[in-house]
């Protein structure tokens, strides 16, 4: 039997109002978490001249859970999950700036709160989320903090046997779930599969 494959697929959500209003509120909080945990890193520089590592901010979002109930109904894994990308940033920021092109190389930038659109998810077993088939074609995600099961649509080119992390993006007017998934059958992208998520913009 082969080794499964990571994939990437996207899926459409159908949120009702409610859920809408979950979603947006969880974005907001990674988008305050990204920007109260790049001000940690700021003033530990400018104070000591010393980096931040992810490790180092677990330590101040175990703080932050343990100091305000708001923040323990959000999965650990998902906080983790926004300390592990701002970590990623600061060391792609680095690696440019040795390479030459100094402020110019993308250095992290704080996110408005008004404009946050994105919840990034760990592990199911870690972010407390569930992706499972309801009908052909037609899926259901679960995810704390999100009342009911959000509606999806979308296909996998063959059945997935794993998932890893996931992100959930507002774009272009519509909720996207977009999951990291293990796969051993062969795969063929259907037409204009992931085509209409577009993260970076």
């Amino acid at each position: 039997m082969s080794e499964p494959q990571i994939r990437r697929y996207s899926f459409k959500l159908y949120p009702t109002p409610a859920q809408d209003a979950a979603l947006r509120e969880q974005a907001a909080m990674c988008a305050l978490l990204w920007n109260a945990l790049l001000q940690m890193r700021e003033d530990k520089y400018r104070r000591e001249r010393k980096t931040l590592s992810a490790f180092d901010q677990g330590k101040a979002i175990t703080e932050l859970r343990a100091e305000l109930a708001e923040w323990r109904e959000m999965p650990r894994g998902t906080q983790e999950r926004v300390a592990d990308m701002l970590d990623l940033a600061f060391k792609a920021f680095f690696r440019r700036a040795k390479q030459g092109a100094g402020r110019e190389s993308g250095y992290p930038r704080y996110k408005r709160i008004a404009a946050s659109a994105n919840v990034p998810l760990r592990e199911p077993v870690k972010s407390c989320w569930k992706f499972t088939p309801k009908t052909s074609g037609s899926w259901r995600l679960k995810m704390r903090g999100v009342p009911g099961a959000l509606k999806a649509r979308g296909e996998f080119p063959a059945s997935p046997v794993g998932f890893k992390t996931a992100d959930l993006k507002f774009y272009d007017g519509a909720w996207w779930f977009r999951s990291a998934s293990a796969c051993r059958a062969p795969h063929s992208r259907p037409p204009g599969a992931d085509r209409q998520f577009r993260p970076d913009r």
